[in-house]
């Protein structure tokens, strides 16, 4: 596909005609300041004015990984919206978005579609003495003993996030100490299977030292015919994360005879 040289060339068309702020995250990518440009693009990008330049640069970022920026359905989605727009990129957006639909089969239905990214619901969490996490708009950020490091946190278009929630466990073994974990939840809606089926996903993080890890995770713990997601799930009763009997670290989700279990193995704590 390629978006180098569609990008290059419309970075180029941009330069005399694009809006101040629009030029200003160009400027920062010519010079390769990729956080930064994408700090500029997303705001942009939102809302009913959004600039569709501001669109399809972003679109552009995220497709590249850089800036902090990742996810093909978020870059899909973006072109998409460009596409449905007058804007002198509509065509070359138009193309990508159909390229990568064809790309991505079955999947892109679900990932590629025009509705606006959802942001994360911010919380910051302290684990212990110079050890926290930021969620930020999206971005989450792990600091430990000084050392930062931060993990993209884009949702899906069209996901509607719930509140992060942080669960401490204390183990025995390998030695004693406590483990950190992250519970994040969202509902999406499953165009495949009728426009009012909604699905919560659900995935679970452990935070080691710095680091941000995935441990499991399920796209549809339950389902809903509602036109709207339904409010007041009670996640604590979903979701559970505690030391069994047998002293390993067991996660449970659902309720009924419908739970699911599983391990999460041992670990050497930093």
């Amino acid at each position: 596909m390629p978006v180098t040289l569609i990008a290059i060339l419309s970075l180029l068309r941009l330069t005399a005609q694009a809006q101040a702020s629009v030029d200003d995250g160009v400027r920062a990518m010519l010079r390769g300041d990729y956080r930064t440009a994408a700090t500029v693009f997303r705001p942009l990008s939102e809302g009913p004015d959004a600039d569709p330049a501001a669109q399809f640069l972003l679109a552009v970022l995220h497709l590249s990984g850089q800036g902090g920026a990742s996810g093909q359905g978020n870059a899909c989605s973006l072109f998409t919206r460009v596409a449905t727009s007058t804007h002198l990129l509509a065509q070359p957006a138009m193309e990508i978005a159909d390229a990568m639909r064809e790309e991505m089969g079955p999947g892109g239905m679900l990932l590629c579609r025009s509705d606006p990214s959802a942001r994360p619901i911010p919380a910051s969490f302290t684990l212990g003495p110079g050890h926290r996490v930021d969620i930020l708009d999206s971005s989450i950020v792990v600091t430990y003993n000084g050392i930062e490091k931060r993990t993209a946190n884009d949702l899906p278009p069209g996901w509607i996030p719930l509140p992060t929630r942080y669960t401490p466990v204390d183990v025995m073994r390998p030695t004693p100490g406590r483990r950190h974990f992250l519970h994040t939840n969202a509902w999406w809606r499953d165009p495949l299977n009728g426009p009012s089926v909604w699905r919560l996903g659900w995935m679970v993080s452990e935070v080691v030292g710095a680091d941000l890890l995935p441990v499991t995770g399920d796209p549809s713990v339950m389902t809903s015919t509602d036109e709207k997601p339904p409010a007041g799930v009670d996640l604590d009763r979903l979701f559970r994360l505690f030391v069994n009997t047998a002293g390993d670290i067991e996660w449970n989700v659902g309720t009924g005879d419908a739970v699911r279990r599983g391990i999460i193995a041992p670990r050497e704590p930093k």
